[in-house]
């Protein structure tokens, strides 16, 4: 494991041009993006639409955000950026989705086929095995 935003930046870009696979909402967000990565969302987020609406879960919004990210399913995922505070963008079709770090918890991470895994520590930060 390494704190590293450079090196989970390399990982998160192996998702760009894969396509959004599923997207379930249970207790957390979890979008299988091409095969074999997962990612999961265990905070609050955001999803900025084509048309430039916000929805925000913060706001009760989740069963719209959940829906428009539905439409999204097998279009290419054509943005995946990290920064360094340990927030997510990642930009579908439905929009930009962003998980801001949250400072009691893991708010979100992302595990890929071969063992990589990138963790939006507590507090902020990142931690990346890759």
């Amino acid at each position: 494991m390494r704190q590293d935003d450079g090196a989970a930046q390399q990982v998160l870009a192996r998702l760009v041009g894969e396509p959004l696979s599923a997207v379930r909402c249970t207790s957390v967000l979890e979008l299988t993006v091409g095969r074999r990565w997962s990612l999961t969302i265990e905070d609050e987020y955001t999803l900025t639409g084509p048309d430039g609406v916000l929805l925000d879960t913060a706001d009760g919004q989740e069963p719209v955000i959940v829906a428009a990210l539905g439409t999204a399913v097998e279009a290419p995922v054509t943005r995946a950026v990290v920064d360094e505070r340990g927030g997510l963008a990642l930009g579908v079709a439905a929009g930009l989705l962003r998980v801001a770090p949250c400072a009691r918890f893991e708010s979100w991470n992302v595990v890929g086929p071969h063992g990589e895994r990138v963790v939006s520590m507590p507090g902020g930060g990142l931690a990346v095995w890759s």
